[in-house]
């Protein structure tokens, strides 16, 4: 049957898209056309949306219903005025500062369109500058989807001088919602750690990104920082845009990769300290005189590590992981249960899938029992709801087969019963 426009959002593929318009245009529209029939139906959609009851029923501005229903109004705003060309973005504040909010720090309806809804506006420029950075960091194909947008690499070319690294390319960046299309001209350079700097604009010629590609590349070959610098801001000027740019999931991912090699500098620092001065931080814990805090933070940082390496070791070590634990209780260190007990489940789920993918091989049945009679040792729960599930799903596949060979007499089957018995025990499965 025929849905109407919310066909097209359930599914947004050509073919749907095209029998949408055989039914509702009213003659051959062109591409830009069609752009301006999407943009025209999307901007009436989110106009329905900013009208939804929960956001204004509210007790306070700036709560999450509310602020919802901005940014509905706020992509109301950014297409009527690609549409139309009128600025009433303005106006729209002016009217929405009226609304005060009862917290001081959030100030009016304006100030919080400001702070959390303008930030969240894409178009494809800012695409362009996702794509870009992103790159830097985790290569993309000949094609690729960013949310709700596809791009086509066109050229690529990255380059490296010691930790800074560069890429310049064009791509063409296509919406989903509402097809428009753009062919973007990019340069990214990351300086090392959080400073990444990258502009974006409209492809021009064929030969002046040629010559771009040139200058760029001999300055950056130089090690000009300078120099590199200048030219990003002559060739894009205000275009130019940083980490902030990057939508909020993968500004994370980088943000993680990037402090992972800084963190893993720490953790051999506080690790060496910890080697070095570990008898003498025992001996002022035998003393019963408070350690220095420097010393305390150094110990807590090193023990927890240590024991997250060790539960996550190919081969578990329970009398290292035991006595990490004993000088962790004699110096009263907090422990982090939390990564611990991630870590330790992770294990012993991984350790029962193992076995229950080959239950009669011995070495997975024993390795996974020593696993959880560590686990039992542990100063905190771990959650064994999955691997308990796994075993009992095995068990019933297996045990009565097995239990009548060992009745039988057959010693394989009998010592295997012993150490499934031990295994459901640990698990607290009854066995009968």
């Amino acid at each position: 049957s025929d849905l109407g426009y919310i066909g097209v959002m359930l599914n947004r593929s050509p073919d749907v898209r095209e029998r949408y318009g055989e039914t509702h245009f009213r003659r051959h529209l062109s591409d830009a056309q069609q752009v301006k029939v999407w943009k025209l139906l999307e901007l009436q959609r989110h106009a329905m949306l900013m009208y939804t009851s929960c956001g204004w029923f509210f007790d306070e501005l700036s709560g999450i219903e509310t602020v919802k229903v901005i940014e509905y109004a706020g992509r109301v705003v950014q297409l009527a005025e690609q549409l139309f060309g009128d600025s009433i973005e303005s106006e729209f504040l002016d009217r929405l500062a009226l609304a005060k909010s009862n917290l001081p720090e959030y100030g009016d309806g304006a100030k919080i369109y400001r702070k959390y809804v303008k930030p969240l506006m894409v178009d494809l420029e800012k695409v362009g500058a996702h794509y870009s950075i992103s790159s830097l960091f985790s290569p993309y194909g000949e094609r690729t989807d960013i949310f709700a947008y596809t791009v086509k690499r066109l050229d690529y070319h990255a380059r490296d001088a010691g930790r800074m690294r560069m890429a310049i390319g064009q791509a063409r960046f296509t919406s989903k919602v509402t097809q428009e299309c753009e062919d973007l001209t990019f340069w990214v350079v990351h300086f090392g750690d959080h400073n990444v700097a990258g502009g974006v604009r409209k492809t021009e010629g064929a030969g002046g990104y040629e010559e771009m590609l040139a200058a760029i590349s001999d300055s950056f070959a130089r090690v000009d920082i300078p120099e590199v610098v200048r030219l990003l801001d002559r060739r894009f000027g205000e275009k130019t845009y940083s980490l902030r740019s990057l939508f909020r999931d993968e500004q994370r991912r980088i943000v993680g990769i990037i402090l992972s090699s800084t963190v893993s500098e720490a953790e051999a620092a506080y690790l060496q300290l910890y080697e070095h001065h570990a008898a003498l931080m025992r001996f002022i814990n035998s003393l019963g005189t408070p350690m220095p805090r420097e010393f305390a933070t150094a110990i807590e940082y090193a023990l927890n590590s240590l024991l997250r390496r060790a539960c996550a070791s190919d081969e578990l070590d329970g009398e290292r992981i035991r006595n990490l634990l004993r000088e962790a209780q004699a110096g009263n260190i907090t422990l982090d249960k939390t990564t611990l007990e991630f870590t330790l489940r992770r294990k012993i789920e991984s350790l029962a899938a193992h076995f229950a993918g080959s239950p009669f091989e011995t070495d997975n049945l024993e390795n996974l029992n020593a696993a959880l009679r560590i686990v039992k040792q542990m100063p905190f729960a771990v959650n064994l709801w999955s691997a308990q599930n796994r075993i009992y799903a095995t068990k019933n596949k297996s045990y009565e087969f097995t239990r009548n060979k060992a009745k039988g007499g057959n010693p394989k089957a009998q010592e295997w019963m012993a150490s499934f018995s031990t295994l459901c025990e640990l698990l607290m499965i009854r066995v009968e």
